[in-house]
């Protein structure tokens, strides 16, 4: 009873890694590509700078605790912050707008990762607070589990731009434009417009 449960266990655990983690891993390359379409093809996004002028590199390390601290706490809360004082500043509407939709982004992009990572976490101190167990049917259970939050943990980075989709009316119009606007009138035949015109007005002059 016991091994065949434990079989059991096992072949889900395969059986899901190697399904899900393929449909997962297809839907992150779909999403990636269309991330790097949308972000290239604006020029919004393409005259931001990732170098760095001052350090004349690709990337800057915080080196200070502290700072380090402030920067994690500062961000997690700069969205709410955001949220009550947009109201009382006077802007236009357009920036209100971006502001609201880029908040949004980032409270759902920190909520789908609370939710996708969380399993994770709470299975890993589970199996590392159940280490000296013998039991081989809980040892199974145990591997199961750990597959299932894993690919949870996964799956917070390839539904990012799903999140952005969903999140932000803005991103999806910018996504209808770049894809069907942009690229598929480059796509398509151009149509030739035939010119009519009528002979009776050459007669009559």
């Amino acid at each position: 009873m016991s091994t065949g449960v434990i079989l059991t266990l096992h072949q889900a655990s395969e059986d899901i890694t190697i399904y899900a983690g393929l449909t997962m891993f297809m839907g992150g390359i779909l999403e990636d590509v269309l991330n790097i379409i949308v972000f290239l093809c604006l020029k919004t996004f393409r005259e931001k700078s990732i170098q760095s002028p001052i350090a004349d590199a690709l990337a800057c390390y915080i080196t200070n605790v502290a700072f380090r601290q402030y920067h994690l706490y500062g961000f997690l809360l700069s969205p709410r912050y955001n949220i009550r004082n947009l109201a009382n500043q006077t802007v236009p509407l357009v920036r209100r707008y971006s502001v609201k939709q880029l908040t949004k982004i980032v409270l759902n992009q920190i909520l789908s990762n609370f939710i996708f990572t969380s399993p994770y976490s709470i299975a890993s101190i589970l199996i590392f607070s159940m280490a000296n167990v013998s039991d081989p049917i809980i040892i199974a259970q145990l591997n199961f589990t750990n597959v299932l939050t894993m690919l949870l943990y996964y799956l917070s980075f390839a539904c990012l731009f799903y999140v952005y989709t969903c999140a932000s009316e803005r991103f999806r119009k910018q996504v209808m434009y770049v894809l069907f606007e942009v690229h598929l009138k480059r796509w398509r035949k151009p149509r030739i417009v035939i010119n009519q015109v009528a002979l009776g007005s050459y007669e009559n002059s």
